[in-house]
């Protein structure tokens, strides 16, 4: 099976750092955008599997990035990301078509768990 792609999107470099790590250490191509605009050129020149977004960033936040992945991509899998989120947010993620939500700080059983999930579900509607 070939290697999956995946795509962090947060604003905060040591956020960035761990979770690249992270993922490589557990079979996947990792890259990374510190901006949602860095991470829309980086969507429309690469192929992703998943794209992991965190939802409170300066300039375009995350479910505006969604929103705009979705217009071209409305089958690839993304993830939210957030330490908190308000009821407006929450409903939003929702709206957006986020395929999950997970809780910073990130657990590594439980975004491998998360990923799994979600990259094997896509599988099966293939």
């Amino acid at each position: 099976m070939a290697e999956k792609k995946i795509l962090v999107v947060d604003d905060e470099a040591h956020i960035l750092v761990t979770l690249k790590k992270m993922l490589i250490k557990e079979g996947y191509d990792v890259r990374t955008a510190a901006s949602s605009e860095e991470a829309l050129v980086m969507v429309a020149q690469e192929g992703f599997h998943l794209v992991l977004v965190d939802i409170r960033m300066p300039g375009q936040n995350g479910i505006q990035l969604c929103e705009q992945i979705r217009k071209k991509h409305s089958r690839m899998i993304i993830l939210a990301l957030s330490g908190y989120v308000t009821e407006h947010e929450q409903e939003k993620i929702r709206e957006c078509g986020f395929n999950g939500y997970l809780n910073k700080p990130i657990k590594r059983r439980i975004i491998k768990e998360a990923i799994e999930v979600a990259l094997e579900t896509e599988a099966e509607r293939e």
